[in-house]
């Protein structure tokens, strides 16, 4: 059997952009509607709470722990849209809730899971800098560095490794989270550098979005969302 081919970063953002020409009607809304959910919470607590008291920074951060959890609820349906469109399937806007009717649980608790993994990593970071702080002794801030960088590099790790996880909820929707996880990271075994590149091809794109008051970004998001999905289509397509 023969190797299947991979398809190059350019090659994937071209289809993409084919894939979505005249589908922006939808795609923009979707995204839109998602970030006004997800960011108004915040910017409501941040108006209301002090920050600067322990009690309502404890609240924020209980509030935007909670958001950063139902968030993957969200990526489920926009993952949808995208898959149905790459698979020149039938979409529309409402395809944006199907997380929150379909496998909400296990989105949640995926996500739950990678974040504390992401977390665990971090501990010898946190408590290194800590000491820093607390003794002022920046003889041992070498230390904090290398542990950053140790967190840094185990934290892009595990996102590149269970990137997939929400494109595979939806093929296989009778796997627990676990299941899915374990999926992800075989199926990223050997494409992670490749993802990683990807995705830091989209780095200019997003810096200019940023710079239009972020409007440009109801425009990057999608196609950046885009050529994921053309990417797992690619890598899914490589193991069957």
């Amino acid at each position: 059997m023969g190797t299947i081919q991979k398809k190059s970063s350019i090659l994937l953002k071209d289809m993409a952009r084919q894939q979505l020409f005249g589908k922006y009607r939808i795609v923009v809304p979707a995204y839109f509607i998602m970030q006004l959910i997800i960011t108004f919470p915040l910017q409501l607590l941040q108006s209301l709470l002090n920050l600067n008291s322990t009690g309502g920074s404890a609240i924020y951060l209980a509030g935007y722990v909670m958001i950063s959890l139902i968030s993957a609820v969200f990526i489920l349906g926009q993952n949808r849209i995208y898959l149905n469109i790459a698979r020149q399937q039938e979409f529309q806007l409402s395809n944006m809730w199907y997380g929150f009717h379909s496998h909400a649980d296990t989105a949640i608790l995926a996500n739950l899971i990678v974040s504390l993994k992401i977390l665990i990593t971090g501990i010898p970071f946190f408590i290194s800098l800590c000491i820093v702080i607390a003794t002022r002794n920046y003889y041992i801030a070498p230390l904090a560095g290398i542990t950053c960088c140790l967190f840094l590099f185990a934290s892009a790790y595990f996102q590149l490794t269970y990137s997939q996880v929400f494109y595979l909820m939806l093929d296989f929707p009778e796997e627990s989270a676990r299941e899915l996880l374990a999926r992800s990271a075989r199926l990223m075994k050997g494409n992670r550098l490749r993802f990683f590149y990807l995705r830091v091809s989209f780095l200019g794109l997003l810096i200019l979005g940023g710079m239009s008051l972020s409007i440009g970004l109801l425009w990057v998001m999608p196609y950046m969302n885009m050529t994921m999905a053309g990417f797992y289509e690619d890598v899914r397509r490589g193991i069957e």
